[in-house]
């Protein structure tokens, strides 16, 4: 019973966490393109299916890839006030 109960949290975390992904390379993408990009918020259902992975999973690498660069900026930033 427990090894069910992980799994579905597990599941859950990673719902969420590619949901944030998602809606961070939608603002990103629109903030980029400085609006001409609307943000897509229910995804991209209108496309075809291999466009739709495409379209969300490039949205969501561009959500990831921005984290991945502001965290250790921020961390630095931050280090460096703190040794001035």
């Amino acid at each position: 019973m427990k090894e069910i109960l992980e799994e579905i949290l597990k599941f859950i975390f990673i719902i969420v966490l590619a949901t944030f992904l998602f809606w961070t390379g939608e603002i990103l993408i629109s903030a980029i393109t400085i609006g001409r990009h609307k943000p897509k918020w229910k995804g991209y259902l209108e496309k075809t299916p291999a466009k739709r992975v495409f379209c969300e999973v490039g949205v969501g690498v561009a959500g990831f890839a921005f984290w991945i660069v502001s965290i250790p900026t921020v961390i630095h930033l931050i280090d460096k006030i703190n040794w001035a």
